[in-house]
């Protein structure tokens, strides 16, 4: 039989630990949360990111197989710099230096180039350009996956 300050240590001990594993369960829950937000923040910002470069590249492509539409060639680079908005947020939330960040401000850089021959006339240029730019946004894409994985 345990004497009265044996029950009380025993109570204070046991009421400490079970405090304290719920003070680490409530912690390890919200790192877990945080971890779960900064993914998802991620994935939607390369999702943004490759519908806009897709339907840039589409234009640029458009403007290439229809070479007698003039309005075409002129939307290209237009339609190329609005993804210039887009790399701010993959910089924050992938890193300044990470291969996702350099993925895509390599495909956007080679896409800018790709509408701006299209634009002067440069059809083969362009042409190298825009499958460049292809490559560098798979290479962005497989480098979030490895990243949000």
């Amino acid at each position: 039989m345990l004497s009265g300050w044996q029950t009380v240590a025993l109570s204070l001990g046991a009421a400490f630990l079970t405090g304290s594993f719920a003070l680490l369960v409530a912690w390890l829950n919200v790192r877990a949360q945080r971890r779960e937000q900064l993914r998802v923040r991620r994935v939607e910002a390369a999702s943004d990111y490759s519908k806009r470069f897709v339907a840039a590249s589409d234009a640029v492509r458009y403007a290439l197989d229809h070479r007698d539409d003039s309005a075409a060639a002129d939307n290209a680079p237009y339609l190329a710099g609005e993804v210039t908005e887009l790399l701010g947020p993959l910089s924050l939330l992938f890193g300044s230096r990470s291969g996702s960040d350099e993925a895509a401000r390599a495909a956007f850089g080679q896409l800018r180039r790709a509408g701006a021959a299209v634009k002067a006339g440069d059809y083969d240029g362009a042409e190298q350009s825009l499958a460049d730019s292809e490559a560098s946004r798979e290479r962005f894409e497989a480098a979030v996956l490895k990243a949000v994985g």
